[in-house]
């Protein structure tokens, strides 16, 4: 009984951690922002990233519901990321392109720990509220 009580304590913690973690979509302007602070983007560029932001956040959705991954819509979205991916590298200059696609490395690191401490966890309570079925 014990152990069920703190799996189940330590699955609160856990929600309570990634709602907390889990950040609403950033809207056109504050990406371009974001972006103005990491690339130190130009008055030109600004406006030139903002208006891309602003169509693809339009054919993409920037909501959390229109970003659920669909097997059907996948191909689309990842077609459409790499197309905006292409047409920012045409408005950066080399330095700054550099610094985007290491920032974007960094983050997808970052992202696959996080995932691996997650399923870690998950992997953790499941087997805690086995051993309690056990008993």
């Amino acid at each position: 009984m014990k152990t069920c009580i703190v799996a189940l304590c330590f699955l609160m913690v856990c929600v309570s951690a990634f709602a907390k973690n889990n950040k609403s979509e950033k809207t056109p302007a504050q990406r371009t922002q974001e972006l103005t602070l990491l690339l130190n983007l130009t008055p030109d560029q600004q406006t030139k990233v903002l208006a891309l932001n602003n169509k693809y956040v339009k054919v993409l959705g920037h909501k959390p519901e229109t970003m659920k991954k669909k097997s059907e819509d996948y191909a689309r979205r990842k077609s459409l990321r790499t197309a905006y991916r292409k047409q920012l590298s045409a408005v950066l200059t080399k330095a700054q392109r550099q610094k985007y696609e290491a920032n974007s490395k960094a983050k997808k690191k970052q992202k696959a720990k996080e995932k691996a401490v997650k399923k870690a966890a998950k992997a953790k309570t499941s087997k805690a509220a086995k051993a309690d079925d056990d008993e």
